[in-house]
């Protein structure tokens, strides 16, 4: 028999103020979801409004929570001496406000779809944040780009609670998602449906190779099943999603807009610049703030005035917040990978989000926030943020060459390969040994794997 007793323990949570969940929310939302975001807060809350030529509020002033008092009040009473719009004005920012909305075009982001999943899980703070740090890591096939070492590394999170976080994930909507591969993605789907024993799993698990080259008699053979048996598994394998976060594909709409401008200056240096004409200048209500302003409000709507205020004026510094940590990320980003802007990925050096952390001064997970879904313009062409953080290997003389350098290298060796005699995983390792980049085999190929290259007997031309 058990016994029940009720236990006292005392311990320290930090809770987000909804001024900074707003913040987050901001700086984690790509150019699409943003403009939604900006768009629904407008269309809430009467004291925001899209003007360009109205005056917007300085966020260097106050602190993001700090409150609306009578203080506050005074000033506008002053400023509503001299502060009236025209009709020609009030006409004008109509026009832009519809324009606006007119204009946007929104689909759920999957980022956005698994984060409302995950608002509504219990899992810990721990996980949760580990969570997001993945949903970040995505591709727009709903595939994982990198290992989960290699995330923990980047983004200096707790590989644990990155483990517990994929598993999480495997149980959100689409059906796998957050998968490394395909393989593991068709196995999580079977799972969820409780094929888990079936035919069907034993077929992707081990001999998805065979079935890809439809090789029935092969995986039969195997298996102990007859060709008939194998091709009716298949076709039950076929009605599952190899591409799971297709459907939220944003890029189904094919204007991407870069968020950051590099180019040189007039002395050869790069500079970075924020891409920000796309999104609309926010500010306060000139009318709300005359009346406001008035004495002849009553208590009600003064308070009901304040309270949008105040989130007006979190959304107008969040949105300018988001806007200067992707320009500090940018500027970091210039300084360690000149080459890259001018000749694009293949020069890509070592960096991972923990060493920009630790030079602005931010976490780790702030920066992956950050950088997730968003785009540089460049000389070498349009490039995801998130694709510029890569961890790396050390060389004999003390020299590190980053993993998107050494898969590129792959993929020439193969590229370049006798089709009659392929290379296999063993001889790649032999000739990047030979050239300083020291791989494991299994490295080799998940690299191979990463880049959709085939195994040796299935590039070899019979």
């Amino acid at each position: 028999m058990q016994n029940a007793s009720l236990q006292q323990n005392q311990s320290l949570q930090q809770t987000l103020s909804p001024q900074m969940r707003q913040s987050l929310k901001m700086l984690q939302a790509p150019t699409t979801e943003l403009q939604q975001l900006l768009s629904q807060a407008i269309e809430i809350n009467p004291v925001l409004e899209l003007d360009a030529s109205l005056e917007s509020l300085d966020a260097d002033n106050n602190s993001i929570d700090e409150r609306i008092d009578e203080d506050w009040d005074d000033d506008w009473r002053e400023q509503a001496i001299t502060e009236r719009r025209n009709v020609g004005d009030v006409a004008e920012a109509q026009a832009k406000r519809d324009f606006f909305f007119d204009s946007i075009v929104a689909p759920t982001t999957l980022a956005e779809h698994l984060l409302r999943q995950l608002s509504s899980s219990d899992a810990t703070k721990e996980v949760k944040d580990a969570a997001e740090c993945l949903i970040g890591n995505l591709n727009s096939r709903g595939f994982l780009d990198a290992p989960l070492t290699d995330i923990a590394i980047e983004s200096h999170v707790n590989i644990d609670h990155l483990e517990r976080a994929k598993h999480l994930l495997h149980r959100f909507d689409p059906p796998g998602i957050a998968a490394i591969d395909v393989r593991e993605s068709l196995l999580i789907q079977l799972e969820t449906i409780g094929m888990a024993s079936s035919v069907e799993y034993e077929i992707i698990d081990g001999y998805l190779s065979e079935l890809a080259s439809n090789q029935y008699t092969t995986i039969g053979k195997a298996l102990g099943l007859d060709e008939e048996e194998v091709a009716k598994a298949a076709q039950r394998i076929a009605e599952l999603d190899p591409s799971p976060g297709s459907a939220f594909d944003g890029t189904q709409n094919p204007h991407i807009q870069a968020d950051l401008i590099a180019s040189r200056d007039e002395n050869g240096e790069w500079t970075i610049s924020a891409n920000d004409g796309f999104l609309p200048k926010l500010s306060i209500n000139r009318e709300y703030k005359d009346l406001l302003a008035s004495h002849g409000i009553g208590k009600e709507a003064r308070n009901f005035l304040r309270e949008n205020l105040r989130d007006a004026r979190t959304m107008i510094r969040s949105l300018e917040q988001r806007q200067h940590t992707l320009l500090m990320i940018g500027h970091e980003i210039a300084k360690r990978q000149q080459k890259v802007l001018s000749q694009g990925l293949t020069a890509l050096q070592p960096m991972t989000m923990n060493d920009v952390a630790q030079v602005l001064d931010l976490h780790a997970t702030t920066i992956s926030r950050a950088v997730g879904g968003k785009y540089l313009r460049c000389p070498a062409g349009l490039l995801e943020l998130r694709s510029f953080f890569t961890s790396g290997y050390e060389r004999a003389d003390g020299s590190t060459i980053s993993n998107t350098k050494v898969k590129a290298r792959i993929k020439d060796l193969v590229d370049a390969e006798d089709p009659k005699k392929p290379l296999s995983d063993n001889a790649i390792v032999k000739i990047l040994a030979k050239e300083d980049m020291k791989l494991a085999r299994r490295t080799v190929a998940k690299y191979r794997e990463q880049l959709n290259i085939a195994p040796t007997h299935q590039r070899r031309l019979r």
